[in-house]
């Protein structure tokens, strides 16, 4: 029993004429995967030129930073030994809440003379003038000479906010071996950067 194909089926299977190579076929996926082919080609040479361009600018800045670092170290070892001078600049208010007490005994001397002048009015019978009045003037001085003790007992409170405000110049001179290790640092940093 033989069965009869289709004519789709019998192009299919219908042999070539002698000398005609066989023709491939391709299938729509294979032109897509050529194409994510080339864009993936494209991108990477893209990304190879930026890594190259970042490369440089990282050399560059690289120079520029060991420049930075054999400056610093010139600088501090001009600078050793040197005394750093700067100005502290202090703006501050300050509280101040407290009770002074105080509990003491003055001693106060008086030596004066303390004079006085007044009329003394007085009155008196006479016999047949009756009663008389009469003014006698009195003057005279007193002499005052004591020691007076004042005892003193009192609490004074104080609140008051005092600012603070001025500009102290100070000099200081770090000892050699901070920077002795600050110079081994900078080196080290150099040695990397070459």
């Amino acid at each position: 029993m033989t069965q009869e194909m289709s004519p789709i089926e019998t192009s299919r299977t219908r042999p070539l004429p002698e000398g005609t190579p066989p023709c491939p076929r391709r299938s729509p996926g294979q032109g897509v995967l050529w194409a994510l082919l080339l864009l993936s080609l494209a991108l990477n040479g893209v990304a190879l030129y930026w890594i190259g361009a970042m490369q440089r600018e990282l050399q560059a800045a690289q120079g520029q930073f060991h420049e930075i670092v054999s400056s610093a170290r010139a600088d501090l070892q001009a600078w050793s030994g040197q005394p750093l001078a700067l100005q502290i600049a202090i703006d501050q208010k300050i509280p101040i809440s407290d009770t002074v007490s105080i509990s003491d005994t003055f001693t106060v001397p008086i030596d004066t003379v303390f004079p006085f002048s007044t009329q003394v009015r007085t009155s008196f019978n006479i016999p047949l003038l009756g009663r008389q009045e009469l003014s006698i003037p009195v003057a005279g001085s007193v002499p005052v000479k004591a020691t007076f003790e004042v005892p003193l007992q009192a609490e004074f409170p104080i609140s008051m906010t005092y600012r603070l405000a001025l500009d102290l110049p100070v000099e200081v001179t770090l000892p050699p071996e901070v920077l002795q290790s600050v110079d081994q640092m900078l080196q080290q940093l150099e040695v990397g950067l070459r």
